[in-house]
């Protein structure tokens, strides 16, 4: 049962990392995206 316990908060802490992660890669393409299409809106 405290194996299964150790499993379970170690799994946990790799979804904290993906859902840190996740944003934030999605922050820079949205800002690479908005960068580009400024940049040729603005030519």
């Amino acid at each position: 049962m405290s194996s299964h316990h150790d499993e379970s908060t170690h799994h946990h802490r790799e979804a904290e990392q993906n859902e840190i992660a996740g944003p934030v890669v999605f922050a820079i393409m949205l800002t690479i995206i908005a960068t580009v299409i400024i940049y040729f809106w603005a030519r």
